[in-house]
């Protein structure tokens, strides 16, 4: 079986590498800002799995795919109070959502 991880992440890649796998990385081209705000308002969970659907979509399409090939998409998404969000871009931001975090 081939394993292709449709993610540029190390972490999802040493989960997959400390359980035994080794997966081919293509990290897919995704737009994830843009598909976000083509997708509007809708739950943050929605929105992961829409994103990490797309993402192995992605790659799907540039691969030669056979019956022996596994693609896992991934995204995660951070929610507090019901509002869903992405990676924090800068460390102020990152800053920011854990003083939002505290106490809750």
């Amino acid at each position: 079986m081939r394993l292709v991880l449709a993610s540029a992440s190390p972490a999802r890649k040493n989960v997959l590498l400390a359980a035994g796998i080794d997966p081919i990385i293509e990290v897919s081209n995704v737009d994830e800002e843009a598909m976000s705000r083509e997708l509007g308002a809708i739950p943050p969970t929605d929105l992961a799995l829409a994103l990490a659907k797309a993402k192995a979509d992605e790659v799907i399409s540039r691969l030669d795919i056979d019956d022996d090939t596994v693609v896992i998409g991934c995204d995660s998404i951070f929610e507090l109070a019901g509002i869903g969000y992405g990676k924090p871009l800068t460390p102020a931001v990152a800053t920011e959502r854990i003083t939002a975090m505290s106490g809750q």
